[in-house]
């Protein structure tokens, strides 16, 4: 006990990091085909979301949040910047519909309306990207015939996939 007393006094700096060290976000894509939409939920950690978001403005704060509105605003736009949907050669803007939070993950939603006769999807999810090189984005597909599971990263950060 002595020791443990002695070690702290003689080594005051003792950095504490609660950092993840793994830089990962998993987006889920169900393609309803009744409603010919996709139902996309993005999960992130949310102090990643909170570095990207303070790019913007240092003061922002998540969890309780400084400012709902505002902070609704920068992920919506952080979303449409990074996260990019083209059907038909066509870039698709999508229906940001909320986030809630789960324990230490932001939880975004997503809703995207599927032009008729579309068969071919790409996707382009580079969030993050601009904060950590190791960053993977796991995305996975799923519609009523298949699922399937993509990892994006720096070099490889576009997927495609068939309706």
């Amino acid at each position: 006990m002595h020791f443990f007393f002695f070690f702290l006094l003689t080594n005051p700096i003792i950095e504490i990091k609660n950092d993840h060290k793994f830089y990962v976000s998993t987006t889920s894509i169900i393609y309803k085909e009744q409603r010919q939409t996709l139902e996309i939920t993005s999960q992130m950690f949310i102090d990643d979301m909170e570095t990207q978001l303070r790019l913007n403005d240092k003061d922002i704060k998540m969890l309780p949040d400084s400012n709902v509105k505002f902070i609704d605003e920068l992920i919506e736009s952080s979303l449409r910047k990074y996260f990019q949907i083209e059907i038909n050669e066509k870039k698709i803007d999508f229906d940001f519909v909320g986030r809630e939070y789960k324990n230490d993950i932001i939880q975004c939603y997503i809703e995207v309306t599927i032009p008729n006769n579309s068969k071919k999807i790409i996707l382009r999810n580079r969030m993050f990207f601009n904060l950590f090189k190791e960053q993977q984005n796991i995305i996975h597909f799923k519609n009523q015939e298949k699922r399937e599971s993509f990892l994006l990263h720096n070099e490889s950060d576009t997927v495609v996939f068939y309706l």
